[in-house]
């Protein structure tokens, strides 16, 4: 995130160092994507963005060359989402979530899609369960129990994950049908054998490595 790439500012004092051909295109590619996006589309917007946090064109460029190693190197200590996404990776998923979801909802085909983000909702709903348990706790007649708590809140963030990840999945799906790695006679087994897939430790921790993003929303 840019917020945390200025976080320590000296680096854009020092020198930009120079770019060879796939760095620059990078470079390119990252500005680009930036600026076909609305509102950012606009110039005068764009540069009210930057404006928000002091900088200039030039230094937006110096900072997005940033080579990985370097950002690392300089941001200290690891942010906390890091470590959080690292740890709910590294756990096993137990998909305990999909008898929280409602009949209808499992009914969708897309909601198997969620099985990709099966260690972050675990975590949502057992740190969920867990203060709704403490707050009915602490008084002594409270009108709700920390698993309805939990039935009812999921179905809305089941469907706001659906939002964010479908189209990154549909996606997906395509290469994976273009690279024949599905698994299936029909279009129903060979969905199923993509949704198979994402439960797997190495098939998630590749596609959360390829989009980041997703594993921070």
């Amino acid at each position: 995130m840019l917020r945390e790439r200025l976080d320590h500012r000296d680096a854009l004092s020092r020198p930009a160092p120079a770019l060879d051909a796939d760095a620059l295109a990078l470079l390119q590619y990252r500005i680009t994507t930036w600026q076909s996006q609305s509102p950012f589309d606009d110039v005068e917007a764009f540069q009210q963005r930057l404006n928000l946090d002091g900088l200039s064109q030039a230094d937006l460029h110096q900072v997005l060359a940033e080579p990985d190693a370097a950002l690392r190197d300089r941001v200290w200590p690891v942010p906390e989402w890091i470590t959080t996404i690292e740890s709910s990776l590294s756990s096993p998923a137990t998909l305990a979530f999909r008898a929280l979801l409602t009949d209808r909802f499992k009914e969708k085909p897309a909601t198997g899609f969620l099985d990709l983000a099966a260690p972050f909702i675990d975590r949502a709903v057992r740190d969920l369960s867990e203060a709704a348990t403490r707050l009915a706790n602490s008084h002594g007649r409270a009108p709700f129990d920390g698993d309805t708590v939990c039935r009812i809140f999921v179905q809305d963030l089941a469907r706001a994950l659906l939002t964010i990840m479908s189209r990154t999945l549909v996606l997906e799906l395509h290469v994976a049908k273009l690279e024949g790695t599905l698994v299936g006679a029909t279009p129903e087994q060979r969905f199923a054998s993509f949704i198979e897939s994402l439960s797997q430790p190495a098939r998630r921790r590749a596609l959360f490595e390829e989009y980041p993003v997703l594993a921070r929303l």
